[in-house]
């Protein structure tokens, strides 16, 4: 048995970055995947699992299709991040990996938590005077025993909103 368990261990293990990272697309939402390989993003952006789960699906936009956030490497700088991509078009946002996103930086490897985001408001935050309410769902990023933002559509971009320390 105990040869058996170090013998899978180093099958795992031996998993090239290149099967890794196959598996990964392969995972995603048939949809998804097309649409990210229609972006030709490949020279940009790698999908990354530095964060459990590499991907987060809900309406973001309030077109009634599923959306995408998917965490992502840039693949220059290695910072990482997500892109959001609608599912109702060919457009997509990029939140941290290289590109500055409210006060979350231009890499998000601090993120240690992220979920989809049901509240219909989000309550008044650090620096912030009133409410915001929701139509539709957000992302909630997070770093676990510290603050916490929420990142919803506005009707034309992604906008951050500090929850606090």
């Amino acid at each position: 048995m105990f040869v058996k368990l170090i013998f899978c261990a180093s099958v795992i293990h031996a998993q090239s970055e290149e099967d890794k990272r196959w598996l990964l697309w392969e995972r995603l939402p048939d949809w998804s995947a097309t649409a990210l390989k229609s972006l030709k993003l490949d020279s940009l952006y790698s999908i990354s699992d530095f964060i459990n789960p590499y991907y987060l699906e809900a309406d973001f936009n309030g077109d009634n299709k599923i959306d995408i956030a998917i965490a992502v490497e840039q693949v220059r700088t290695k910072k990482k991040g997500f892109l959001i991509v609608h599912q109702s078009g060919k457009k997509y946002f990029v939140v941290g990996a290289g590109k500055e996103f409210g006060n979350g930086g231009d890499d998000f490897n601090w993120m240690d938590v992220w979920k989809v985001y049901t509240d219909k408001k989000i309550g008044p935050g650090v620096g912030e005077k009133n409410p915001v309410a929701l139509k539709m769902k957000a992302i909630l990023v997070a770093k676990s025993e510290s603050s916490s933002a929420v990142i919803y559509w506005t009707g034309d971009k992604y906008q951050w909103y500090h929850q606090g320390d």
